[in-house]
């Protein structure tokens, strides 16, 4: 499917279990601590545009476990901590609770988040979801 989009310079962004937290109704997002993400997977401007738009994000295609795609936003969240310290994520926001009942995501689900540069589109992220492995 990435090859169809013209997509290359695929990165492993994160393989990351899947928490009660990620499958309450009210949390409607996956987070990715940007602490535990280990290589650089936006362009200059992505990176820009995403600080200066914090709060609407950058139009992101997601294509999910069962290969149907959607669009979401890929954000920056600051989560404060004690000390005045934040704990910055990026996040998926808008339509994960669609992501969470159209792939049946349990808790323990591992998944990977894969990210793949488009030709020529800007602020466009394309980001893959697979099972890494499914908790049975």
């Amino acid at each position: 499917m990435i090859k169809d989009m013209d997509g290359d310079e695929e990165k492993l962004i994160i393989q990351k279990a899947i928490y009660k937290t990620n499958l309450r109704k009210h949390h409607r997002c996956l987070s990715i601590n940007m602490n535990q993400v280990e290589v650089k997977f936006l362009t200059d401007e992505e990176t820009s545009a995403l600080k200066q738009s914090s709060k609407e994000g950058i139009e992101a295609l997601v294509i999910e476990p069962c290969l149907k795609t959607r669009d979401m936003s890929l954000r920056i969240w600051d989560m404060p901590k004690p000390a005045s310290l934040f704990n910055s994520l990026y996040v998926l926001i808008i339509g994960w609770k669609s992501v969470v009942e159209g792939n049946d995501l349990k808790v323990g689900d591992v998944v990977q988040v894969w990210s793949y540069q488009v030709v020529d589109i800007f602020s466009f992220v394309t980001l893959e979801m697979s099972f890494c492995y499914r908790y049975q």
